[in-house]
């Protein structure tokens, strides 16, 4: 997916500051293979669904993170990342798009182990 965003990406010796918004992200790469930051950005998305009372499923919040990356190779990288989800909101709607429940959740830990691979 291509977002066009306005904002700025800034790299000071070893550091960087992205605000591109929603996304905020700070960075200070630690040798040349390893990188910490902190970032927060929106997350959750929506679903249809086939059941005869729900037709619609919709969750949005927000993740706050901290991760390290390591640049095993040229191609690939590893990153693990922990945080919290923040904000989080559960919606479902019927066919007509008629709020059925609205449930605000509460903050939750996350964690994530990344493989990249760039070509």
């Amino acid at each position: 997916m291509i977002v066009p965003a306005l904002g700025f990406i800034w790299k000071p010796d070893n550091f960087i500051v992205q605000v591109t918004p929603p996304f905020v992200v700070l960075g200070w790469r630690a040798t040349d293979r390893v990188t910490l930051s902190l970032s927060a950005y929106p997350s959750g998305g929506s679903w249809d669904v086939e059941d005869p009372n729900v037709n619609r499923v919709e969750l949005n919040g927000w993740q706050t993170a901290a991760s390290v990356i390591y640049q095993a190779t040229d191609r690939i990288s590893i990153s693990l990342r922990g945080g919290m989800n923040v904000g989080g909101e559960l919606e479902l709607r019927d066919g007509n798009n008629n709020v059925l429940a609205n449930e605000t959740l509460e903050s939750a830990p996350f964690g994530a182990l990344n493989v990249r691979w760039q070509f």
